[in-house]
């Protein structure tokens, strides 16, 4: 019993990070050529929406909510009055590097994807890039050329395919380590295989 508990307090977790330009994303993915043909509406996020975040994921609703305090701006795309898919999205418009999560350093006009979530009966409907190349749009339009950066964790290949797709490109692993409350992170470099 005590073992598992150590396990969980020390713990490591890799994730993949990706980039690309927002102006240089696949334009085919646009949210007027997936959408309109599908009957789907684009809404931003807001702390009205949180019941019905619940309703179609239990106990979501609350890290949405620490999600908006903490100013990230979430997109929920809905059909036929329920909710299909989400995601949310930072841009660093500080003059300064900062931490996202407490941990991901996120450079000055560079944008944080994360937090992509299709409901299981919509997945396959190219929801998830519709998703991304918003969320580009959206920051091109508050910050300029966005350079986005999202990660994930490596066995995720629909996510990878997705991002790849739109023009994204590895650049890198975040290496997170847990010890207990604290965290240490790392960023490794280069090309990931």
């Amino acid at each position: 019993m005590w073992v598992d508990r150590l396990r969980q307090l020390l713990r490591k977790s890799e994730y993949i990070i990706m980039e690309g330009k927002a102006s240089q994303l696949d334009s085919k993915y646009s949210r007027s050529s997936a959408c309109s043909r599908r009957n789907i509406e684009e809404v931003d996020i807001t702390p009205e929406m949180m019941s019905a975040i619940e309703n179609v994921r239990s106990g979501y609703s609350r890290i949405a909510e620490k999600y908006l305090v903490a100013g990230h701006q979430g997109i929920a795309l809905i059909e036929e009055g329920e909710i299909v898919a989400m995601s949310w999205w930072y841009l660093n418009g500080k003059g300064k590097t900062i931490r996202v999560k407490g941990y991901f350093p996120l450079p000055p006009g560079y944008v944080y994807l994360h937090a992509a979530w299709t409901a299981p009966q919509h997945r396959g409907r190219g929801l998830h890039q519709v998703l991304i190349h918003a969320r580009a749009q959206k920051a091109m339009r508050d910050g300029g050329e966005a350079i986005l950066i999202a990660n994930f964790d490596p066995s995720s290949t629909a996510s990878i395919k997705n991002y790849q797709r739109l023009g994204f490109h590895f650049s890198g692993r975040l290496v997170v380590q847990y010890y207990g409350p604290l965290v240490r992170a790392r960023i490794r470099e280069g090309i990931v295989q």
